[in-house]
């Protein structure tokens, strides 16, 4: 019976990996900029009026 409970821990861990990588997206940025706001929405608009090719991920 330790063998049927191993392979199923096996089967369960592995799904759990595969959701987990599924889930989490990657991103390649140059700017992670943390909140939404006035400020920060100001900053990117200068931030890309310089830097027109730079690549910027906004988290709120």
């Amino acid at each position: 019976m330790a063998a049927i409970g191993d392979e199923i821990d096996r089967q369960v861990t592995g799904l759990l990996l595969c959701c987990h990588q599924l889930l989490t997206p990657i991103f390649d940025t140059d700017y992670l900029v943390m909140g939404a706001g006035a400020v920060s929405m100001a900053f990117v608009d200068t931030l890309l009026d310089e830097s027109p090719n730079a690549h910027v991920v906004i988290v709120d």
